[in-house]
């Protein structure tokens, strides 16, 4: 572990660390959005990122993608756009990375005698904070996606009844996100608390 460095936390074997933090925060607001809406202007907007790094979406994806790579990934991303559960997983994979980089420039700030004590720290919240929101992603979808089969049902034949249960699919839709939110927060707050204490141990 290298000191002022957070170490690399691999998600499902995928690594973002090529890629700016503001491109990492399109992409996953461009996802969130089409989870929420699931128009083909929000997958767009998806796509449309997947073209600039295809070649970040074929670590993050499952398929090797060798050849033709734009066309590939951009045909993957289209598959798994049906698939919720998957989106929502895309959309994880975004915001621990983020947080793992906006823990790396706060760690950055700081003298080499400190990093290394800052990095052992936050590489265990990340991976803390990792269990936890894969733990709350997995029990959230196996509710949601059955759930949602369900309503699908009744979104011709009872219109009236589809609308009101979606709308409530919606609201627990938001209520992941938040909590997905206060978590990302929770980590980046335990972190600057670390830090100010390293700096009140050193004067």
């Amino acid at each position: 572990m290298d000191n002022g460095k957070l170490d690399r936390v691999e998600v499902q074997g995928a690594k973002l660390s090529d890629a700016p933090v503001e491109y990492l925060a399109n992409v996953s607001a461009q996802i969130r959005q089409y989870i929420r809406e699931e128009n083909d202007d929000a997958l767009h907007g998806v796509l449309a990122l997947v073209d600039q790094k295809p070649a970040l979406f074929s670590r993050l994806l499952p398929t090797p993608l060798e050849k033709e790579q734009r066309r590939v990934a951009g045909e993957q991303v289209r598959q798994i756009a049906d698939d919720k559960r998957k989106m929502v997983e895309l959309y994880t994979h975004f915001q621990l990375e983020i947080a793992r980089r906006e823990g790396e420039v706060l760690i950055a700030a700081r003298s080499v005698e400190t990093g290394g004590v800052l990095t052992a720290f936050a590489t265990q919240k990340l991976l803390e904070l990792t269990d936890t929101i894969a733990d709350a992603q997995e029990k959230f979808m196996d509710k949601y996606g059955p759930r949602q089969d369900e309503i699908d049902k009744y979104k011709t034949t009872r219109p009236e009844l589809y609308e009101r249960a979606a709308k409530s699919q919606r609201h627990q839709l938001e209520i992941y996100f938040n909590t997905t939110d206060a978590l990302l927060n929770d980590f980046q707050a335990s972190l600057e608390k670390r830090l100010a204490r390293q700096s009140d141990v050193r004067r």
